[in-house]
């Protein structure tokens, strides 16, 4: 955006995507992107940063990259981990025990699946027990690997998110017909938190 020259650190899921995201191993003052809610910089903060600094932080709002969103695609275009499932709706739950995120659970599942065609529902979650405790939805569980489990979301035609920028990333990168939950199933604390735009809703 500020047309610097860019780069990253050594990345250690860098294999499971096809593209390499440039590298830069040097020796730069780090910056930290403002904190602004539970330790986390959620929102967007600008770009009203200098050249030649280590920027760290969650970045966790679409208008950072609204700008390139083919370069952040041909970036993260994954490899082949399983087979996608196709025209069916997947449901992430993640399994949260950070204080500060709201547990999700059939009241807003079920309220998203309205909005959605009738397809079959399959769960992905890292915690199929506590998955179906609180979904409460007889439907088909799935639990694999971080990267299988993001591959398949990244590859769904419809999803129900979860609130994770887990699940935001994937579903912005399927481009499925996507429900997601609004800012006060995110944080328990709604009052101090940031403002509606840390996530992509297709």
């Amino acid at each position: 955006k500020n047309g610097y020259f860019y780069g990253f650190p050594h990345w250690v899921n860098q294999e499971y995507f096809i593209n390499s995201l440039p590298v830069f191993n040097g020796n730069l003052r780090k910056v930290r992107v403002p904190i602004n809610y539970q330790g986390t910089d959620f929102g967007f903060s600008g770009f009203n940063y200098p050249d030649n600094i280590d920027l760290t932080g969650e970045l966790a709002s679409w208008k950072y990259f609204e700008h390139c969103e083919n370069l952040i695609k041909y970036y993260f275009t994954l490899k082949k981990q399983c087979e996608p499932y196709r025209d069916c709706i997947l449901m992430h739950y993640r399994d949260y025990k950070i204080p500060a995120w709201e547990v999700l659970d059939e009241t807003y599942y079920r309220a998203a699946l309205k909005k959605l065609p009738k397809k079959k529902i399959i769960v992905v979650t890292d915690n199929i027990d506590v998955a179906f405790k609180n979904i409460r939805i007889n439907c088909e569980y799935t639990s694999n690997s971080p990267i299988e489990d993001f591959y398949l979301l990244a590859n769904a035609d419809y999803m129900v998110m979860s609130n994770s920028t887990f699940s935001a990333w994937a579903s912005w990168l399927s481009g499925a017909k996507t429900v997601a939950p609004g800012p006060a199933l995110w944080f328990k604390y709604v009052k101090d938190a940031p403002k509606q735009d840390f996530y992509y809703i297709n």
